[in-house]
Parts: structure tokens; C-alpha cells; sequence
């Protein structure tokens, strides 16, 4: 479902994009979780469907970072989603 300003990625979880990152909102909980840029930009190609590898293709040169860091990066990000409870969108 989407609105004015962002989506509900599920029926629990909302995400908006700002110009310097985003947040995500639990319904469940109620908790709200802020992202910097690069976790917005990463979070939005998760939504998208982007598949992992492409996703540490579009940090890498997006950033101008090595693919290791990327990799690594992504990953952290990823299970920092799992450990809140707000992966498997």
C-alpha cells in the first residue's frame, strides 16, 4: 500500500525516504528505526527485489568501495534487519 510519502513494505512495516536517509516503522512493536543514506539506498533495493549480489554491485559503485566491504557491509545490514525483526519483508 502506498501513500503520500512512503510504503508499507508488509503489513507491518512502513518505510519513507528522505534526502538523507530514511526510517522504517514496526506496527507490531511500535518502534521506529532510523537509516542513514546508504542503509535507505540498501533498505530500497531489498523492497525492490534487488538481488544480493546486484545490491553490493550498486553500494560498491555508488560508494567507490571495495566489493569485500560491500559484501561485509551488506551483510551487517542484513542481520541487523533479522535481529529487529524487520527482514523477510
Amino acid at each position: 500500500m502506498k501513500d503520500r510519502v512512503g510504503d508499507w513494505h508488509s503489513d507491518r512495516i512502513y518505510f519513507h525516504s528522505t534526502e538523507s536517509g530514511g526510517f522504517l516503522f514496526s506496527r507490531e512493536c511500535g518502534d521506529v528505526y532510523l537509516l542513514n543514506g546508504t542503509g535507505a539506498f540498501v533498505y530500497q533495493l531489498i523492497v525492490d527485489g534487488t538481488p544480493l549480489p546486484r545490491i553490493v554491485d550498486k553500494l560498491r559503485d555508488k560508494y567507490e568501495v571495495e566489493m569485500e566491504t560491500a559484501a561485509e557491509d551488506v551483510s551487517a545490514f542484513l542481520d541487523e534487519l533479522r535481529k529487529m525483526g524487520l527482514a523477510g519483508l
